[in-house]
């Protein structure tokens, strides 16, 4: 046993002091103090003290008063007290024991007994402080716990408010952790959560409180804030932490770190904070993770429709409300329908409409979405054969996979199932995937992406590329076939010149990794046709084309493909494509759109009228929408200038090519109409011709 362990007496002078002394003296103990008062042995506190020896005859009061003073104290709370008591003490005894006191010694005291007891005190502390350590600290990572955490967050909030200071509390958790853990196994996870647990750390200030609360989630206190600043540059540290790989025996793994924050204010508790930090942090996960939100009013309203979502979920598959729309996509080249994506809709029972990368993340967190997955699946195949026995061209139709679904190792089964049940020829069916496959191990990735080629699927695409961790090394290491580039980046590139670069950098990177196709999503403004065109995009999908419909809409677009491939001849009458295409001719002079309507109508084109500027924005406004919009520059009420500012200034997703009509071509006229957002001329008078280059030119790059 140590003999350097300090304990402090407090002995009546009359009866023990001597013989204590004596003994711990010739036991070598050297650190002990004797006191003979109260007031001295509350005045030694202030030390760290092993053992606290208690002469009950040395107390003038009751002693049970004694051992709670220094109980209240949290620095001593766990200083063992041992009473020294007489052969009368009994009853005393029995209450110093109920208050604290953990063991005794009866007078007269001698070597043998005091060695024993004191052996025995300081080995029960010891058990004692193991077990505290236990209860309050998180056995892996050695943070605090739960517990030793909402303990802290009670005394940090005290401290703020002396301060006139707020705090944070931030509540994490782990991206992709549950992937990684089913992946590589518990141990590997272990591993993991050890190292995270170290880097987070090393990002706060000694003043601060990290806590593993469970799994994966991690809570935080950031005292002394002045300025939301302040934090913002330690949740930035915080998530700048893990970006790295981590290694674990030789293998990668990924994760991102969603974390929700909520401040401190006068009448908050500490359990209302952690709630609102929690919510935040789930408002981050259903907005793509790896970032942060801070706690507004609105997110209560949010996490509660989630909770009530997530049960009607439950039931949803059972009662047939999940059902499948489809937007197809488009060569730039041939304007023709190349494929379809599969995208899941939800009939929710109170006739919401609730958006797809709400409900989906939400099937991922109840451990619904294999099974919704392999439904989904299997209703596309089904669909895409139903097209084909229908007549329409043979197009394949392209599947997304949660990464959850991509890393089940039973994925290519249950594909090679779904084919054999459907009989779908698998050149029919495309997989997409997004970066969230990438978290684990590259061979992992690698093997099941062979083991899905080994299908003969047509096509592996990548999907939202540009975005999170995409990068070029994904496509130089795994089959990919094809990527579609984030919608983010090509809305924009006419008027952000670093998305225009970006996409012409990503398009110029396919061509030369010699992908089978390129693909710009979220297309909506037909003046992107061009700029894609000439970048290197071979295909788009998005709004301007069609908005995901039913598999019967997509079916009569694809039969009048079919019609215009097997019989369209330059500018036949009777050419099927023309039939729903619609024209507005705005003009004043009533011959003028006589020779307009003979020309148009004959070619089969649907046409409407408009004698002045102001009645060509109203029919645009309430008949809408049309193809195309040829506009005279010269009319009453308001010009054709204005007539296609104000056409412009309504348009929403899709934006329709209006052309000007002018006798007079002059660089002037021009500049002005292309600044009142015109896209092109045609002069007057007008021939056949004329129209006929106009519209198939104009029909070529932006079909509607």
């Amino acid at each position: 046993m140590d003999k350097n362990i300090k304990i402090v007496i407090l002995s009546d002078p009359l009866s023990s002091e001597n013989i204590l002394e004596s003994i711990l003296s010739h036991e070598n103990y050297t650190n002990y103090t004797i006191v003979d008062s109260i007031e001295k042995l509350i005045d030694f506190l202030n030390h760290d003290i092993d053992i606290i020896l208690l002469d009950i005859a040395a107390v003038p009061e009751d002693v049970t008063k004694i051992i709670n003073l220094i109980k209240s104290d949290n620095n001593y709370f766990d200083s063992p007290i041992v009473m020294i008591t007489g052969h009368d003490d009994e009853e005393i005894l029995k209450e110093s024991l109920k208050a604290g006191a953990i063991d005794y010694i009866s007078k007269p005291v001698n070597k043998t007994t005091l060695k024993a007891r004191l052996e025995a005190t300081l080995k029960l502390k010891a058990e004692i402080a193991k077990q505290k350590e236990l209860a309050r600290f998180d056995p892996l990572t050695r943070l605090p716990n739960r517990l030793f955490f909402n303990e802290q967050l009670k005394l940090a909030m005290k401290r703020c408010q002396r301060n006139n200071l707020q705090l944070a509390v931030l509540v994490t958790d782990l991206d992709h952790f549950k992937m990684v853990n089913d992946t590589f196994g518990h141990s590997m996870g272990d591993k993991l959560l050890v190292e995270i647990a170290r880097r987070m750390k090393d990002c706060i200030r000694e003043t601060d409180t990290i806590a593993r609360i469970s799994g994966d989630e991690f809570f935080l206190i950031l005292e002394n804030i002045e300025t939301k600043s302040t934090v913002i540059e330690i949740v930035k540290r915080l998530l700048n932490s893990v970006k790295a790989p981590f290694i674990l025996d030789d293998n990668e793994a990924y994760v991102g770190l969603s974390i929700g924050i909520c401040l401190s204010d006068k009448d908050i508790s500490s359990e209302i904070l952690i709630r609102n930090a929690d919510h935040a942090m789930y408002e981050v996960k259903a907005h793509g993770r790896n970032n942060y939100k801070f706690f507004t009013e609105q997110m209560d309203i949010v996490i509660s429709n989630k909770v009530k979502l997530r049960k009607l979920l439950y039931d949803a598959l059972e009662k047939d409300e999940f059902y499948m729309n489809y937007q197809p996509r488009i060569n730039i080249k041939t304007n023709q329908i190349t494929g379809v994506e599969a995208l899941l809709r939800w009939n929710h029972p109170q006739g919401k409409n609730i958006p797809s990368n709400v409900f989906i993340p939400l099937l991922e967190e109840i451990g619904l979405i294999n099974q919704i997955g392999d439904w989904t699946l299997r209703q596309a195949c089904e669909q895409n054969l139903i097209w084909q026995e229908h007549g329409c061209p043979e197009i394949p139709v392209s599947v997304n996979l949660s990464p959850i679904q991509f890393h089940d190792e039973k994925l290519p089964e249950i594909i090679q199932n779904v084919l054999n049940d459907t009989g779908l020829d698998p050149g029919f069916l495309e997989i997409e995937i997004n970066e969230g496959v990438f978290i684990v191990d590259d061979y992992i990735v690698e093997n099941t992406l062979n083991k899905l080629k080994q299908l003969n699927i047509n096509m592996i695409i990548m999907d939202d590329f540009g975005s999170g961790y995409s990068s070029i090394g994904y496509l130089k290491k795994f089959p990919i076939d094809a990527i579609k580039i984030d919608k983010e980046f090509v809305q924009n590139i006419t008027n952000n010149p670093s998305n225009a670069a970006l996409v012409s950098a990503i398009a110029a990177m396919g061509i030369a990794l010699e992908l089978q196709s390129i693909i710009a999503v979220g297309v909506e403004k037909q003046s992107l046709i061009p700029f894609l065109r000439h970048m290197g995009c071979d295909s788009y999908q998005g709004y301007l084309m069609s908005p995901p419909i039913s598999s019967t809409r997509i079916e009569k677009m694809l039969k009048k493909q079919n019609l215009c491939i097997k019989g369209a001849n330059g500018n036949n009458i009777n050419d099927p494509c023309n039939s729903n295409f619609r024209i507005l001719f705005a003009d004043d002079f009533p011959t003028n759109i006589q020779i307009a309507l003979k020309l148009l109508q004959s070619s089969g084109y649907e046409i409407d009228t408009a004698k002045d500027g102001k009645e060509a924005v109203n029919l645009f406004l309430t008949n809408g929408p049309y193809d195309l919009v040829f506009m005279d520059l010269q009319m009453p009420k308001f010009d054709g200038y204005e007539a296609a500012k104000k056409i412009r200034s309504s348009e929403d997703k899709t934006r329709v090519p209006i052309i000007a009509m002018t006798a007079y071509d002059m660089e002037g006229v021009r500049d002005r109409c292309l600044s009142a957002g015109m896209d092109d001329f045609i002069a007057k008078p007008f021939k056949l011709k004329d129209f006929n280059k106009i519209i198939e030119k104009w029909k070529k790059y932006f079909p509607r």
